[in-house]
């Protein structure tokens, strides 16, 4: 099997992969050159401040800042504001000062080229964060291949790392585990008529005419696959964003594919058995995965790694079992 087929099956997008692609302008309010400027209070009570803050190379990126409020709250950095910053991880904001970010390239962040992606960047980009918000050491919270760039950053910066959390990243090598990836058609857990729905919306070229009206239909088929509930019994916070411009189809899935397709076949088992902070490696039984295989070699190539299983849980652990997920964070992130 060819390598880059084998490295996007991973992606949310494999049944459209093929759609077509959509400019990724950022968003008008980021056109403002601002550097870690404070936009002022979200109207959510929860929210103390959001804006955007510049990379050393120039690019924008997202971020709000949610959470504990007293100075000696512990700071936690979550990737990917835009997914998750409206209610999937707000139990951990009664005693973190938790920071969302959005990545470059992705959602409210500035559009860059798709081609121009790397972990390198990527790493780096969560120390321009820390730097600039102002938080000495931090711990980390990394869902898919975002838990994979935690555990990067921790190798790079172990000086300013406490504890990371990583739920279903990838596996610690591509071969054999990314050749066992199930799919939205494979899976089992997405409705054949959703699967329907979305091939006849591709064929009338939805995705380019209407991307905003595609990707709200699309979460028919995204949110049983990747979160394992039905898509009408599934929360608001996990719906899939329609009307960000770098998440529509075909430029998710090019700047997924194109950072991931960087990594070739990667075996990192010795570079993270030099890890020496604890990890907990949150893996559900319903992810893209279906062995718990991978997350197991993970653990135990870590210096200091957990395993935590969840019965029933997709890869975004935290939606179909929030109790057992919540429990097991809490527990690591804040030990006696």
């Amino acid at each position: 099997m060819p390598r880059r087929v084998i490295l996007l099956a991973v992606l949310l997008v494999v049944v459209i992969a093929g759609c077509g692609e959509q400019s990724a302008a950022a968003p008008e309010s980021a056109n403002r050159a601002m550097i870690a400027t404070d936009v002022g209070p979200s109207a959510t009570p929860v929210v103390s401040s959001e804006g955007f803050l510049a990379t050393t190379d120039g690019i924008r990126l997202y971020y709000r800042i949610s959470g504990a409020k007293a100075p000696e709250a512990p700071t936690l950095i979550v990737p990917f504001a835009t997914l998750f910053a409206d209610g999937d991880f707000t139990q951990l904001e009664s005693k973190f000062r938790v920071i969302y970010y959005d990545m470059r390239g992705r959602g409210r962040s500035d559009a860059v080229d798709a081609f121009s992606l790397s972990f390198d960047a990527e790493i780096d980009d969560i120390e321009a964060v820390r730097s600039a918000l102002g938080a000495d050491r931090v711990s980390l919270l990394g869902v898919s291949m975002l838990g994979s760039i935690c555990l990067h950053y921790a190798m790079r910066y172990p000086d300013r790392v406490d504890r990371v959390v990583v739920v279903n990243p990838l596996p610690p090598r591509a071969i054999p585990y990314m050749q066992q990836l199930d799919t939205p058609r494979s899976s089992g857990r997405v409705p054949p008529e959703a699967l329907a729905r979305v091939d006849a919306l591709v064929s009338e070229d939805l995705p380019a005419r209407d991307p905003i009206v595609f990707a709200a239909e699309y979460n028919a088929v995204l949110i049983p696959y990747a979160c394992a509930v039905p898509s009408d019994d599934a929360p608001e916070w996990a719906h899939f964003p329609t009307r960000v411009p770098n998440e529509w189809a075909g430029n998710a899935s090019i700047a997924c594919g194109s950072l991931i397709d960087t990594l070739g076949l990667w075996d990192w088992r010795t570079e993270f058995a030099s890890i020496e902070h604890p990890v907990l490696v949150v893996y559900g039984t319903e992810d893209y995965n279906p062995s718990p295989q991978a997350a197991r070699e993970l653990a135990d190539t870590l210096g200091d790694g957990e395993l935590v299983i969840l019965e029933g849980a997709g890869h975004f652990a935290h939606v179909a079992d929030r109790d057992a997920f919540f429990t097991a964070v809490h527990a690591f992130l804040t030990p006696e």
